[in-house]
C-alpha cells in the first residue's frame, strides 16, 4: 500500500499499488568522490546523502488511475504550503515536501473521461513530484 499524508491536516490519500516508481531502486542513498593523488593512488570518500532527492509517482491512461475526490484532497494538500507530508511505500515512511520547481505543479492529473462536471469517483491518471526532507 502506497499512502501520501499530510500530518498537520490528517488529509491522506491512498495510492494506487501498480503506480510507477521509476527511481525506487536507482535511487543514490551512498555519495562516493574518488580522486587520485599525484602517485596514483586512489582516495575514496563515502558518506550518506543529506540532501533532497526526487521522488516521481506516475500513472497513466491505462493504470494507477485514482478517482477525482483524491485528486481534490492532493490539490487541498500542495495548496497548503505549510504541508507535512509522509509518503508511506509499502511500510517504509520518507519524509517528503512537493517538488514545485518541476516543470509546472506537483501534481499532473488527466481524466480518463473528459467531461466539464466530474463525479467524485470519476477517474484520472496522476504524476505526484515529490522531494525527500
Amino acid at each position: 500500500m502506497i499512502t501520501l499524508t499530510d500530518n498537520n491536516t490528517a488529509v491522506s490519500v491512498t495510492l494506487p499499488d501498480d503506480i510507477d516508481f521509476p527511481s525506487e531502486f536507482t535511487r543514490p542513498v551512498v555519495h562516493q568522490n574518488v580522486t587520485r593523488t599525484l602517485s596514483g593512488a586512489s582516495v575514496v570518500e563515502r558518506q550518506l546523502q543529506v540532501m533532497a532527492e526526487k521522488i516521481q509517482l506516475a500513472g497513466s491512461l491505462t493504470h494507477a488511475v485514482i478517482p477525482y475526490s483524491d485528486v481534490i484532497k492532493l490539490k487541498s494538500m500542495y495548496d497548503n504550503i505549510d504541508s507535512d507530508l509522509e509518503l508511506d511505500l509499502n511500510g517504509t515512511i520518507i519524509p517528503v515536501i512537493f517538488d514545485y520547481q518541476n516543470e509546472g505543479t506537483p501534481i499532473e492529473t488527466q481524466a480518463i473521461v473528459p467531461c466539464s462536471n466530474p463525479t467524485p469517483n470519476a477517474k484520472y491518471s496522476i504524476k505526484i513530484n515529490l522531494l525527500t526532507r
